[in-house]
């Protein structure tokens, strides 16, 4: 029974050898491909960077003119009162003249 024992824990020896092998080597396989979308990550975010600079120029910070700086809405300050526009109720207006 003892040699059976042993044959059977030899056997439990190899697998789990085998297994961390295995493991070893996705592990390794892992490692170069993090390492790889590291730099592809580096590199995109440079490109990125690059982009936002182009396209945040306009007429005051470089040599381009101003007729091709792109349209900026101006935004009014004024507080929305619920009324139409035009004449409002109770306005005498004009007499129509005959």
């Amino acid at each position: 029974m003892d040699a059976n024992y042993s044959m059977g824990l030899y056997k439990q020896l190899q697998e789990t050898i085998q297994k961390v092998e295995e493991l070893a080597m996705e592990n390794a396989g892992l490692k170069t491909e993090v390492e790889s979308l590291r730099k592809e990550n580096a590199a995109l975010k440079a490109e990125n960077q690059k982009l936002k600079a182009i396209i945040n120029k306009d007429s005051s910070n470089s040599s381009k003119p101003p007729s091709s700086d792109a349209f900026r809405k101006i935004c009014n300050s004024r507080e929305k009162t619920g009324r139409k526009p035009g004449g409002q109720p109770g306005h005498p207006g004009s007499i129509p003249v005959l």
